[in-house]
């Protein structure tokens, strides 16, 4: 999902309405899915930053954040084992945890 997601512009297709992404409204911004089935999210808006011509860059500031209960210990870290991360590291190169995986 994470991949189809990445590669498939909202522009040409509706990406939600073609698989069963679970969404609801942002706490703070209503109009802005969040995928319901994530651990932790971020709302941002895009500000009104004016940026040197010809660059391609997009300012945004963060509104809200939470996540599920569990998702941060009592030290505020992030709970790996139960919770364990997904990164993106360009192409299709991801990394979950300590093991490296390659999408197809």
């Amino acid at each position: 999902l994470v991949l189809y997601c990445g590669r498939c512009s909202g522009d040409d297709v509706d990406k939600i309405a073609l698989h069963p992404i679970p969404i609801r409204p942002g706490d703070e911004l209503s109009v802005l899915p969040l995928v319901d089935s994530c651990a932790a999210w971020l709302e941002c808006r895009v500000t009104p930053e004016t940026l040197a011509a010809g660059t391609s860059e997009i300012v945004v500031e963060a509104v809200a954040a939470s996540c599920r209960t569990g998702v941060l210990s009592p030290q505020f870290t992030w709970n790996v084992d139960a919770y364990p991360t997904l990164h993106h590291l360009g192409g299709s190169r991801f990394l979950a945890g300590e093991r490296m995986l390659n999408a197809e």
